[in-house]
């Protein structure tokens, strides 16, 4: 049994067999028809061409860290600027010969209009720019890509070298300004240091190494003179008969005269270094030890003063008053180490 599809497809090759010259006519008919219209319709040319868009700076390598780009430009926007502004379709028409003396400006403006219609500007890649121009005239359309795609780019460089060049003039202004500012901060700082010559390089450690210098000369000095008092007073203790008293001061003295020394060097030490400095703790036990045996000397002889004044003897005054005085004697000149 024969499928329905069968059967229609034998209905209609009977029904377009009878009636084949129909078909053949009409056939024949949308043919011509097609011939026709290619032939009398009107031809048009596409003419394109592709440009490629430096996208960074001639300066940029030389601003490489010193200044922050923007953000990423629109090259195809600006591209149709250029190309469909007045100004470059007037150089293109000029190029192409189009530009008469006799030209209306209703005609110019019809120019424009019209190439700007039959131009195309698109963006084929991050950099690349396709300029395409259609028209009826193949050597026309020809010749108005090559002068667009021509002036576009020396459009482009006359831009590039415009920004280079104020960015140069920029770049120089600005150093010239820094180093004025350079040369005047030096000049300020060579007149105050000619006013103020301690302020020199290295002036501080040579003040502190004079100031250190003074001071272990008056430690000396105030040494001396104790001594030589500690001798007259001895001598004038043993003039006068009271040579035990005179004793017990001098070892007291003597003690006092130690500590002093030792202090003396103490303070010389504290100028360069801590207290935790083993030489610096070291002369503190000393000092505390001489201390001890000093006062346990004056002690004594505050004792035997009492029994002396008891009993109604004479005294070693002024050896006790000497002894005393060497205590309060001791060097002030310290200055604490800053930690």
């Amino acid at each position: 049994m024969q499928s329905e599809t069968e059967q229609n497809l034998r209905v209609l090759y009977r029904e377009a067999f009878a009636r084949r010259k129909t078909f053949v006519i009409t056939f024949v008919a949308i043919a011509v028809t097609a011939m026709l219209m290619g032939l009398t319709w009107p031809k048009r040319y596409t003419s394109s061409t592709t440009i490629l868009v430096e996208g960074r700076s001639i300066i940029e390598p030389l601003m490489s860290g010193a200044a922050v780009r923007g953000d990423v430009i629109d090259r195809t926007r600006n591209a149709r600027e250029i190309i469909y502004g007045r100004p470059m379709l007037m150089k293109v028409l000029e190029a192409n010969g189009d530009l008469q003396e006799d030209l209306s400006p209703r005609e110019l403006e019809w120019l424009i209009e019209g190439m700007q219609a039959s131009t195309i500007v698109e963006q084929l890649g991050e950099n690349l720019i396709r300029i395409q121009v259609r028209g009826p005239d193949p050597e026309r359309v020809y010749r108005t890509t090559s002068n667009m795609a021509k002036i576009f780019i020396e459009e482009a460089m006359a831009a590039r070298a415009t920004e280079s060049n104020a960015a140069y003039n920029f770049i120089d202004e600005q150093v010239r300004q820094y180093e004025k500012t350079l040369a005047a901060s030096e000049a300020r700082i060579n007149a105050l240091r000619r006013q103020h010559p301690e302020l020199a390089p290295g002036a501080e450690g040579e003040a502190n190494r004079r100031v250190a210098e003074a001071r272990a000369a008056i430690d000396r000095i105030e040494q001396e003179i104790r001594e030589t008092e500690i001798r007259r007073d001895s001598l004038l203790e043993q003039l006068s008969g009271e040579a035990e008293g005179a004793v017990a001061a001098g070892r007291a003295a003597e003690y006092r005269m130690r500590i002093a020394e030792l202090q003396a060097q103490l303070d010389t030490l504290r100028l360069t270094y801590h207290d935790t400095y083993p030489d610096i703790v070291q002369l503190k036990r000393q000092i505390e030890e001489l201390e001890r045996a000093a006062s346990a000397e004056e002690a004594r002889l505050s004792q035997e003063r009492r029994l002396a004044a008891a009993e109604g003897r004479p005294t070693s005054i002024k050896a006790y008053a000497i002894a005393r005085c060497t205590r309060s004697c001791r060097p002030r000149f310290t200055r604490p180490i800053p930690s």
